[in-house]
């Protein structure tokens, strides 16, 4: 429970995420991180994240979408000085290809206030 304690220390709050897909087109939505509900997403997408796991600059977790039934690992980096993150969204199983395998996310912390530090 310590590690998952821990996780959600660091990446507690609303991140908004700026997706690419494979395709080259681009979704928006909000990364939601609570201590007393599972992270999840919503925007174009939704989904939510299990097993979210921070350690040493890095974060990863598996990501499921609620309009299909593929399970997806996420994995990259995150920078808690600039409270901004990266990440790709990879397939769990490589057999069949998927519209999201390769997706890949940036992330931007929000305030208490809902308005990012950076004034955006």
């Amino acid at each position: 429970m310590g590690a998952v304690c821990a996780a959600y220390n660091e990446m507690m709050g609303e991140w908004r995420i700026s997706a690419r897909q494979p395709d080259g087109t681009f979704w928006q939505g909000t990364l939601y991180v609570d201590e007393d509900a599972e992270a999840r997403f919503e925007g174009q997408f939704t989904g939510f994240l299990k097993d979210l796991q921070v350690s040493n600059g890095e974060w990863s977790a598996q990501i499921i979408y609620n309009d299909e039934d593929t399970k997806y690992s996420l994995g990259g980096t995150l920078a808690l000085e600039t409270d901004t993150a990266e990440c790709e969204i990879k397939a769990k199983s490589h057999i069949t290809p998927t519209k999201r395998n390769c997706e890949k996310w940036i992330l931007t912390k929000f305030d208490n206030a809902g308005v990012s530090e950076d004034g955006i």
